[in-house]
């Protein structure tokens, strides 16, 4: 029987690969703890250009004594601030109405849904 004390080779081989092997398995392993990629920050586009992005999605509504604030495409806005090109009229503690494309919508996280506020 040929072990690594008799065939050097062999226990070299052995100790290359159990080096190499957490190297390898790492790649292929994704961070838990990393936003989706719709939260990431082009760096590429300048801060002050808006992203290009096919909708606007309300993630989360934040009611405070000091004002009302919504979290929309992974930014914290206020009623007036702009976000990915939608104007934010209005924050409640359910819905938020924002300007999007010459369209009021209506924003809202109980069901998911937006209405075109007429």
């Amino acid at each position: 029987m040929t072990d690594y004390r008799t065939n050097p080779l062999l226990g070299q081989s052995v100790l290359l690969f159990a080096l190499l092997l957490p190297a390898l398995s790492a790649q292929a392993v994704t961070d838990p703890t990393r936003p989706p990629a719709a939260m990431t920050v082009n760096k590429d586009v300048p801060e002050d250009e808006p992203q290009q992005q096919t909708e606007i999605q309300l993630q989360q509504i934040l009611m405070s004594s000091s004002g009302n604030r919504a979290v929309i495409n992974g930014k914290v806005v206020k009623p007036g601030d702009s976000v990915d090109g939608a104007k934010v009229l209005s924050i409640s503690s359910d819905t938020v109405v924002v300007n999007y494309r010459q369209n009021r919508q209506k924003l809202s996280l109980i069901n998911k849904t937006k209405d075109v506020v007429r």
